[in-house]
């Protein structure tokens, strides 16, 4: 059966389509969307580790983070895109002690080891000459194959496809219908990030995307119950707080 390249486990479902395991922001809690949480994501067997990048105060100058102020995870506060870079790095550090990464710095980590592959998060606030740079940073260090963005914004999509035809774009959706979601697959998204309960509530939901020639993952399944249905349903990738027990989930089965 086959095994994932670079990485020793397992996950088969049936011998026809492989599911792949995504640490969400590498690691839950103080330390989410750090460097440490790629370590994290990488000892606990998972494929993919997830990660958020905003744009600050400084033109095509960008940092790991999730929210689109400072106060939650870190010891300073405000808007990230109020923030000069010099002064997040000489002045912040996460509830966990870590200075907040820079995308570059994040990337430079990323490149240093065969796994896990990047899904980096396109945060809106991003115009697509930003998503470019960004684009650019990843291909020249050789992750444009290793690298998945995704967004919850139509015209991301459409920037990120149109500026990196190299590098998947997913659109991240709780809705598999709606005028924003068709806006994100007119603009060329490779496949569908959808909050799991979504997929769980419609049964068909994932055979009719795919029909439509798109991938499917699932986000926020933090549950057994959840991963069996998501089993069952063949997506592409599970996104989950609990990486290590749903590789070991997935090689028991």
């Amino acid at each position: 059966m086959p095994r994932a390249p670079g990485n020793p486990h397992l996950r088969v479902t049936r011998a026809v389509r492989t599911i792949e395991v995504a640490a969400h922001r590498g690691q839950p809690g103080i330390h989410e969307n750090t460097l440490r949480s790629i370590e994290h994501a990488c000892e606990s067997g998972a494929d993919w580790v997830e990660a958020d990048v905003r744009p600050t105060a400084r033109a095509n100058a960008f940092v790991i983070l999730h929210d689109s102020t400072l106060d939650r995870t870190t010891t300073c506060s405000g808007e990230v895109a109020a923030w000069r870079p010099a002064a997040i790095r000489h002045r912040c550090r996460t509830k966990g002690g870590e200075p907040v990464p820079t995308l570059g710095a994040y990337l430079d980590r990323i490149a240093a080891a065969p796994s896990p592959k990047l899904l980096l998060e396109l945060k809106p606030g991003l115009t697509r000459p930003q998503v470019r740079v960004i684009a650019k940073r990843v291909t020249a260090r050789g992750l444009a194959g290793r690298t998945r963005f995704q967004t919850f914004e139509p015209r991301l999509v459409r920037a990120a496809t149109a500026v990196a035809p190299a590098i998947e774009t997913w659109y991240v959706t709780s809705r598999v219908h709606g005028r924003r979601f068709e806006r994100a697959v007119a603009n060329g998204a490779d496949g569908v990030n959808v909050k799991a309960r979504t997929l769980l509530a419609s049964p068909d939901a994932v055979e009719a995307l795919r029909r439509r020639g798109l991938g499917v993952g699932a986000w926020e399944a933090d549950a057994d119950g959840d991963w069996s249905a998501l089993v069952e349903a063949e997506v592409d990738v599970i996104a989950t707080d609990h990486p290590a027990e749903l590789v070991a989930f997935l090689r028991a089965r």
